[in-house]
């Protein structure tokens, strides 16, 4: 999540777009979609390799080896975040404005608040529907239960568990 943040952020500067006043409403939207593809993508590549490099070699290791390596992974990533905007805290650009859209007293509704549900509610009901209607579904059901078994039954453990990794990296990029 916080790697994704950075390279929205990294890709908003680079395009330009650092205020919502001194940019185009066009290179505004155009940053923003560029985000909602880039950083997805790039959170779930960096899910999968970290689980190719560090977790699959793991997976029939102890699983105090695997809290233990997640820790590292979390430093590593921490520090790659450090090198990369330094520690100092950075201020996202105001893309989205602040202005209420609803007129009742006391009701505060932004659009931000907007492109979150309408960010979140799409990606929500794509994430049910492919947990629910795909026969990755059932593989992932079978993996989560017992990857043993799974494997018995024809089931490519490291495939799914590779795919749960890229879909929980995308949502963290979303997010992010």
């Amino acid at each position: 999540f916080m790697l994704g943040g950075f390279l929205a952020w990294q890709l908003a500067w680079t395009l330009g777009v650092r205020t919502l006043d001194a940019s185009s409403t066009g290179a505004v939207v155009g940053a923003v979609a560029l985000m909602l593809v880039t950083a997805p993508l790039a959170c779930a590549a960096l899910n999968v390799a970290t689980d190719r490099v560090i977790y699959r070699p793991l997976r029939s290791a102890p699983k105090l080896t695997v809290i233990v390596s997640a820790i590292g992974v979390s430093f590593v990533f921490m520090n790659v975040g450090s090198l990369w905007l330094g520690t100092s805290p950075v201020k996202f650009p105001d893309l989205v404005p602040d202005a209420n859209l609803v007129t009742a007293a006391g009701v505060r509704f932004t659009w931000k608040d907007l492109m979150v549900v309408g960010v979140t509610v799409p990606t929500m009901v794509a994430l049910t529907l492919f947990v629910k209607f795909t026969p990755l579904d059932k593989a992932m059901r079978a993996t989560a239960q017992n990857p043993t078994a799974a494997k018995l039954m024809g089931i490519n453990v490291d495939r799914v568990i590779a795919v749960t990794f890229a879909i929980g990296g995308s949502l963290a990029g979303v997010a992010a």
